[in-house]
């Protein structure tokens, strides 16, 4: 079989672990050409082809180099492998790929994930972090395998067969300028076969440890851009349960994923966050947290003695939760509702949630009626009002430009005048409002700082309670928030976040 391998490889910085990868190649019993791709003139293992230059003027554009080495090569070689320079692709790699393609249909690619290496020999994977998760409608048999999708498509390398590329290359997507838009530029040129050219990436789970590629570099090992060995077999296992019958298959989101929707995401796994605890009652028994993912918050208020039950983001990401001590209502928004009907919270928990669903004002009020007495329900939106938003609407940065039609974004436009509404349609009154400002913005002082928040916040962290239990201070705050375009003065606060 002869196999073409374009690397890209920027300076020198990566050249040891280069090194070690074209070693790998040559040790393959197939005909391999290998083609380097550098911003530099710089040695390059005996054998290899060195190719100098970037498409544009931004460096981060070098990866699209390789589409013209395989376009012009296309008829030449029977598998075509791109990869960054620090990807350990194996002989055992392209025996996979092969064996899986042969039971996969005309627009079924097999794909690979990375995995990195601690010091102490643990497995952690770098692209399941922020929003990126396995897509519970995705499963498929074939043959004796299962596959999925994971939902971050980007691995850092692909394989295709020449069938595949010219498939691609036909489709019209393949062949363009350097680009970006879900992925910043050097992923999407590794994307571009599976979000444009037709061809939709797929993972094999029942045999995952072959689709495993070593990223050498162990970079993002113990960072967020990080996912232990356990959680994430976790999911897998849970992925292989929805095929066997023993899992049902449920996503909470289910709006359309578009580029707006990628940039105001909500993360699977939120960590506790400063804001969110100091809002937290003191004394609460229970707590029910809407959109919860791996639970690491709820986990941490079940050590400390609350009942958290949790209405997980889908079915896969509910097995993180409940390794946590969460007790998880697996199904629809309906369906959860009518399991907690009877059941009275001291906290509702919705983060960063609210902006994505189609009904926001609903669950709002839906949480209303299963409060106690005096709970309170606390939740994260981002605020659209922020000047740097606006701005890059102005201008037309992708993702940023359309905003308010739901069925086209997948978003709503959330904004403090927004929330002010969908609290009193709900009767609740707004007892803390924190404004989360970036922070490379500068605070002015005093009336100034309240007067600039709505356009200063990046995000807006809200506690409410029913309106009938309001103290004289949270009356106070009402008529404040009739009469301002921002949360109450005397609520306001302000924390610094980095972009």
């Amino acid at each position: 079989m002869n196999i073409l391998v374009a690397i890209t490889s920027y300076g020198s910085g990566n050249d040891a672990y280069l090194n070690q990868v074209v070693q790998q190649y040559r040790g393959m019993n197939h005909e391999v050409d290998i083609v380097i791709l550098s911003n530099v003139l710089k040695p390059v293992p005996a054998g290899a082809e060195l190719i100098v230059g970037i498409p544009n003027k931004d460096p981060w554009s070098l990866p699209f180099s390789h589409k013209r080495v395989f376009a012009d090569r296309a008829n030449k070689y029977d598998l075509f492998i791109y990869s960054e320079d620090d990807m350990l692709v194996t002989g055992d790699h392209v025996a996979a790929f092969f064996e899986v393609s042969a039971v996969l249909g005309d627009d079924e690619c097999a794909g690979f994930l990375r995995i990195e290496y601690g010091a102490d020999g643990s497995i952690s994977y770098p692209d399941a972090h922020r929003q990126f998760h396995w897509d519970p409608g995705s499963l498929r048999m074939r043959g004796e395998h299962v596959f999925a999708c994971f939902t971050c498509e980007h691995a850092a390398c692909y394989m295709l067969t020449r069938d595949q590329l010219q498939r691609a290359i036909e489709s019209g997507g393949f062949m363009v300028e350097p680009h970006q838009g879900k992925y910043d530029l050097a992923c999407t040129a590794a994307t571009d076969p599976y979000t444009q050219c037709g061809l939709t990436k797929v993972v094999c789970i029942s045999d995952l440890r072959r689709f495993q590629v070593h990223h050498l570099s162990n970079k993002y090992v113990g960072t967020s851009f990080s996912l232990d060995e356990d959680d994430f077999q976790r999911q897998v296992e849970a992925m292989l349960e929805i095929g066997t019958g023993e899992r049902m298959r449920s996503e909470l989101l289910l709006g359309p994923e578009t580029l707006t929707r990628c940039r105001w995401f909500k993360d699977y796994n939120e960590q506790p966050r400063d804001e969110i605890l100091s809002l937290l009652p003191d004394g609460m028994r229970n707590l029910l947290s809407i959109g919860c993912g791996f639970g690491s918050l709820e986990g941490l208020l079940v050590q400390k003695g609350v009942a958290v039950v949790g209405i997980p983001l889908d079915s896969i990401i509910s097995v993180c939760a409940e390794a946590r001590g969460v007790k998880t209502l697996v199904g629809d928004l309906d369906t959860a509702w009518n399991e907690v009907a009877d059941e009275r919270f001291d906290c509702i928990l919705i983060p960063n949630l609210l902006h994505l669903i189609r009904d926001p004002q609903k669950v709002l009020n839906t949480c209303t009626n299963l409060l106690s007495e005096t709970g309170c329900i606390i939740f994260t939106v981002p605020n659209f009002n922020y000047l740097g938003t606006l701005w890059r609407g102005i201008r037309g940065v992708p993702g940023y430009s359309v905003f308010g039609d739901y069925d086209k974004t997948g978003i709503y436009r959330t904004s403090p005048q927004v929330v002010r509404a969908w609290l009193k349609s709900c009767d609740l009154v707004a007892s803390s409002a924190i404004d989360v400002v970036p922070a490379s913005v500068h605070l002015p002082s005093g009336m100034l700082t309240r007067l600039a928040a709505p356009l200063l916040a990046k995000e807006l962290v809200i506690r409410a309670h029913k309106r009938r239990i309001a103290s004289r201070n949270e009356v106070m705050t009402r008529q404040v928030l009739k009469r301002t375009s921002q949360f109450s003065p005397d609520q306001f606060q302000s924390k610094n976040i980095q972009n």
